[in-house]
């Protein structure tokens, strides 16, 4: 069983050093909140399935596979905004409610940034090994061990809760649970799901927490690390090419279309 997300490769990003692959990805998450035009969202999240694909093996399909618990999300945003935020042209009217052209690139501009960040994210997560990132954030950010080992944990119980989710809805599959597609029973399914997982996160913390105990974690204000990270040159050639390329969106095409708030 996984603990992480992290396929072990031998890619461009997978070789890039984790801090600069951090800033990248932070990068290109202020680029999608910029982002405000549909089109433009679209043509971003075919960069990053090409980038995906060519410099980190990864297949778009296992990409896009995350993506479709979040369109569920991304279309109930749709429809909200659509429906409540203010406009001027109405595209279509019952009663009280109309749907306005306003409200719908709104909704669209807001289900595409969470698809966006969701893809970053799993690209930033297959390529990148927890142990190294904690490790170059406490040598080269100066990081405290205790906090860096808090983010260490988190990136490792995310998966494990998911494992954890896959064995629980099997285990509902062989006693007989009626499986059912509809988004109710998907809700329903959910709801069910909440109280096994609080308790087996609650488990497992505790077991770490004894187990870091009995090590002494924290008692010394410098912890030694055996995992070694080194800069190098591909991790800041791909981050100062993708801020050149926001920068010269910004100043040539994006200014006028800056939407923050609706």
């Amino acid at each position: 069983m996984k603990n992480t997300l992290f396929e072990e490769r031998r890619t461009v990003f997978h070789q890039m050093d984790p801090l600069f692959k951090l800033a990248w990805g932070t990068l290109m998450m202020i680029w999608v909140l910029y982002l405000a035009v549909p089109q433009f969202q679209l043509v971003l999240f075919i960069v990053l399935l090409t980038i995906a694909w060519v410099f980190a093996g990864i297949n778009p399909i296992q990409l896009i596979k995350p993506v479709r618990a979040f369109i569920t999300l991304g279309v109930f945003m749709v429809i909200f905004q659509a429906l409540f935020a203010r406009g001027e042209i109405v595209l279509w009217r019952w009663g009280a409610l109309r749907v306005t052209q306003e409200g719908l690139l709104a909704g669209l501009t807001v289900g595409m940034r969470l698809i966006l960040i969701v893809c970053i994210s799993m690209i930033l997560a297959i390529t990148t090994d927890p142990r190294l990132l904690v490790a170059a954030l406490i040598r080269y950010l100066k990081m405290p061990y205790r906090l860096a080992y808090a983010l260490f944990a988190t990136l490792r119980f995310l998966p494990l809760m998911r494992n954890d989710a896959v064995v629980i809805l099997e285990a509902q599959t062989i006693r007989g649970a009626r499986i059912d597609r509809s988004l109710w029973a998907r809700v329903r399914q959910f709801v069910t799901l909440l109280v096994p997982l609080i308790a087996s996160g609650i488990r497992q913390a505790s077991q770490s927490a004894i187990a870091l105990d009995s090590r002494a974690f924290g008692y010394l204000p410098v912890r030694s690390s055996l995992t070694k990270v080194s800069i190098r040159k591909r991790g800041p050639i791909l981050f100062f090419i993708t801020l050149a390329a926001f920068i010269a969106y910004v100043v040539f095409i994006g200014q006028s279309a800056v939407r923050w708030m609706y």
